[in-house]
């Protein structure tokens, strides 16, 4: 989750979250993409277009602060595939729908990404 404003915010888990005081002049607050400035890390971010949890549209706010903050991010949407996919592969899978070879695709992705910020940083 990373909003809490509509419309894509889940008021009732924020509710809980803060132990069921008022939300109230908080959802603002209680939003990542609202916090997002130049000193964030750099993210790997994905999302599927099916997560019937958490919408995509959470991700590509997420992705969007990062982008209007300078913040380097690296973004993959994949078409298809339910919320919590781990690694997408049998062997970290919740059942025979979070096994998705397409989507076991990021963790690879992730790896290029991260050495290519490493050669950027001369880390």
């Amino acid at each position: 989750m990373i909003t809490a404003a509509p419309p894509h915010g889940n008021r009732r888990l924020f509710q809980n979250l803060l132990d069921n005081q008022p939300l109230e002049g908080k959802l603002g607050r209680l939003s990542l993409e609202t916090s997002v400035s130049s000193q964030n890390p750099p993210a790997f971010l994905w999302h599927t277009g099916t997560d019937a949890t958490v919408p995509a549209e959470h991700t590509l706010l997420y992705a969007n602060a990062l982008r209007k903050a300078g913040v380097p991010f690296e973004l993959h949407l994949y078409p298809e595939g339910p919320h919590a996919m781990s690694l997408a592969v049998r062997d970290t899978s919740r059942g025979e729908d979070s096994v998705n070879d397409h989507v076991a695709t990021w963790f690879n992705l992730c790896i290029g990404w991260l050495n290519g910020l490493g050669k950027q940083t001369g880390e």
